[in-house]
């Protein structure tokens, strides 16, 4: 699967391995340790099973339908935070995010407890998964980025997808 025909294979695919070697490449190259690799299992177009895998911490997440979502051996589940004004958020705040959507992302920092930028998409939707944080927001995020830390992670939790509005 090329970047270039991501959402086309995701759609069309029976069956389909989605891998990202390095999930947050910026931190890799330097040495900031927030990374992962990233698989997922893909088939009729929903992922059905996915693994995060975070190597400077030894952190494996997985999820499968039918089985939730584990941290090793340990079940996880998002945070009970129900008003924003207390929610620790992570953001994807690419260049082209603050680019584009600087307001958007201000008022809702401005909203929160505060706001965090992990700089890996697939670490930042886990953690809100294992209740490190309580909600991700993002603007621009690959086929990729969604089907790696799976469905079944993304069902679990807050995501709060910031739209462009005509």
């Amino acid at each position: 699967m090329a970047e270039e025909s991501a959402t086309k294979a995701l759609r069309k695919a029976e069956r389909l391995w989605v891998v990202d070697p390095i999930d947050g490449t910026l931190n890799f190259s330097r040495g900031i340790p927030f990374y992962a690799v990233v698989i997922a299992y893909v088939e009729d177009g929903r992922s059905r099973a996915a693994a995060v895998h975070s190597p400077r911490t030894r952190e494996t997440f997985i999820a499968s339908e039918g089985a939730g979502a584990t941290l090793g051996r340990s079940r996880i589940q998002v945070s009970d935070t129900r008003r924003l004004s207390q929610a620790l958020a992570t953001a994807s705040l690419s260049y082209r995010v603050m680019k584009t959507s600087k307001p958007k992302m201000l008022r809702l920092a401005a909203a929160c407890a505060g706001m965090r930028d992990v700089g890996s998409a697939a670490l930042g939707i886990t953690y809100v998964a294992d209740g490190r944080f309580d909600l991700f927001a993002h603007q621009y995020l690959s086929p990729w980025d969604i089907a790696a830390p799976g469905r079944k992670m993304l069902s679990v939790f807050p995501v709060c997808e910031m739209r462009r509005h005509a």
